[in-house]
C-alpha cells in the first residue's frame, strides 16, 4: 500500500470512529432524556391522574352526601390537583415540548382550584366544585396521552 492509501485509510477510520462516538453519545443522551421524562414527569403524573380517575369513578358519579362530597374534595381531589399542578410547573423542563394535553389539564386544574377556593376557603359559593360548567370540563384526552406516553417510554427504555 502506498503512502496516500495509508493516509486515506487512516482518515476514513478516524472519521468513522468520530461518527460512531457521536452516534453513541446521541443515543445515550436520548435514553437519558427519556429516562428523566419518565422518572420525573410521566410516571408521577400517571399515578396522580389514575388515582384521581379512580376516586372520581368511586365517588364523583355517585349521589354522595354533602359531608362526603366535601371530604372527597378537600382530602382527595384538592391535594391531588395541587400535586399535579406542582408537578407540571416544576418538572415540565424535562419535556422536549409542552403537549397541549398537559396544558389542557393544567387549565382545568386551575379553574377547579379557583372554584374550590370560592366554595371552601372564601365561602362565597355553595355546592360541589366543578370546572366543567365554567367551560373547562375534565380533559379526558389528557389521561390517555399521559398513560400512552408513560407506556411508550417504559417500552423504549426496557428494550434499549
Amino acid at each position: 500500500m502506498d503512502v496516500y492509501s495509508e493516509i486515506i485509510v487512516a482518515v476514513v477510520a478516524a472519521i468513522a470512529g468520530v461518527g460512531g462516538t457521536l452516534l453513541t453519545a446521541r443515543y445515550r443522551e436520548n435514553i437519558s432524556t427519556k429516562k428523566e421524562q419518565l422518572q420525573y414527569f410521566y410516571a408521577p403524573m400517571e399515578i396522580l391522574v389514575r388515582m384521581n380517575a379512580k376516586s372520581y369513578e368511586r365517588y364523583g358519579k355517585q349521589n354522595v352526601s354533602e359531608h362526603d362530597r366535601h371530604y372527597i374534595e378537600k382530602y382527595i381531589w384538592y391535594p391531588n390537583h395541587i400535586k399535579t399542578k406542582e408537578l407540571i410547573m416544576s418538572q415540565s423542563h424535562h419535556l422536549t415540548e409542552m403537549p397541549e394535553e398537559i396544558l389542557d389539564l393544567l387549565e382545568h386544574i386551575n379553574v377547579w382550584l379557583s372554584e374550590y377556593e370560592l366554595i371552601h376557603v372564601k365561602g362565597e359559593k355553595k355546592g360541589a366544585v366543578f370546572a366543567g360548567p365554567k367551560g373547562f370540563p375534565y380533559p379526558t384526552g389528557s389521561d390517555a396521552f399521559i398513560y400512552n406516553t408513560a407506556a411508550r417510554l417504559r417500552k423504549e427504555l426496557n428494550r434499549g
